[in-house]
């Protein structure tokens, strides 16, 4: 009997151990997604606080829904298709806001695609990045909002290796989700290829809204290269970077990740 009631302790005791660590599924290595968990690692300071590398959005919520993580940054739009597809989404808790992520959709500056327009007709090449990554989440969900997203042919490529896609004329365009910024390394790639262009993403309007009213997606003039005259802007779509927490995370640690967030937006997602 003793030897059981240890073990049962044990076993508790264990159960506890695990709920108190704060596991936080951020992305790719040194992309922004990976950069915010860090900056949250440091600012909680605490030896059982982990970030596990992904993909990206919506694979951050796999890892939630599946106990390999307890905390996931993603986008409001990876969120919100996750919820119609897997019911267990919809359990998990949203702790707070880190801005915004905005389309980036690059092609060739002589290519067939000039706009948003032309990404909803057959015969265009559309590299949506990895499966689980933020762009190709973004783009399954505005196929489920406007069938004609579903018009072209879709690879699943992403990174430096998108990008080669598209100078080489194996794809017409390429998707990254990124957090607006003028010093993103697909901005520095872009601007200094004079074969490549950014493609404006605002020539539709879409009603969908999370369950707490906000509209999924809003149109934004990002600014991509600062002048001494004028900026350099992108036009295009953007939604809110979330971080969700499932059960298993503690309140206290609930209310230490929001708490951190609310003071130290800015600093965790590198605005001046």
């Amino acid at each position: 009997m003793k030897k059981f009631l240890s073990l049962a302790v044990v076993a508790v005791l264990g159960a506890s151990v695990l709920n108190a660590d704060i596991i936080m599924s951020s992305g790719e290595k040194d992309k922004p997604f990976n950069k915010m968990a860090e900056k949250i690692m440091v600012k909680i300071n605490r030896q059982d606080v982990k970030v596990v590398n992904s993909k990206g959005s919506l694979e951050n919520i796999d890892n939630v829904i599946a106990g390999k993580a307890n905390v996931a940054f993603t986008f409001a739009d990876s969120f919100m298709y996750k919820m119609s597809s897997d019911p267990r989404a919809s359990d998990l808790r949203i702790v707070g806001t880190l801005g915004k992520g905005c389309m980036h959709a690059v092609a060739k500056k002589d290519g067939k695609v000039k706009d948003s327009g032309d990404l909803m007709k057959s015969g265009v090449i559309v590299d949506s990045g990895k499966e689980g990554a933020g762009a190709n989440t973004t783009w399954t969900f505005l196929g489920t909002l406007d069938e004609d997203f579903k018009k072209p042919t879709v690879q699943h490529i992403g990174g430096d290796m998108g990008l080669s896609s598209v100078i080489s004329g194996l794809t017409d365009v390429t998707l990254q989700m990124l957090t607006p910024s003028t010093t993103n390394k697909l901005i520095a790639d872009v601007l200094n290829n004079s074969d490549l262009k950014f493609v404006p993403f605002n020539s539709w309007a879409m009603n969908s809204k999370l369950p707490n009213g906000r509209a999924i997606y809003t149109k934004e003039k990002i600014v991509i290269k600062e002048g001494r005259i004028s900026d350099t802007t992108l036009d295009t779509i953007c939604t809110d970077t979330l971080v969700v927490a499932n059960k298993d995370i503690s309140d206290a640690d609930l209310n230490l990740l929001a708490g951190i967030i609310i003071r130290n937006t800015k600093e965790i997602i590198g605005e001046k």
